[in-house]
């Protein structure tokens, strides 16, 4: 969190605290706020994780049983 300044405020000296994100962390902080706030986003998300895993399930080796 910082403070910035909000510029077009009618009150002088008027300052808000907001988010700053950064890095690969900020990166995933950013995805989570987002998917809170929209559900085609998190459907979007959802659907990727799925075809991600489908693919390694497809690719992964079959090990026989004993």
């Amino acid at each position: 969190m910082t403070e910035v300044k909000l510029n077009q405020a009618l009150r002088p000296n008027s300052k808000t605290m907001v988010y700053v994100f950064s890095g690969e962390q900020g990166k995933r902080d950013s995805f989570v706020v987002v998917a809170q706030l929209s559900p085609e986003f998190t459907g979007a998300l959802v659907d990727r994780w799925q075809e991600l895993e489908q693919q390694v399930s497809a690719s992964s080796p079959v090990t026989p049983a004993k």
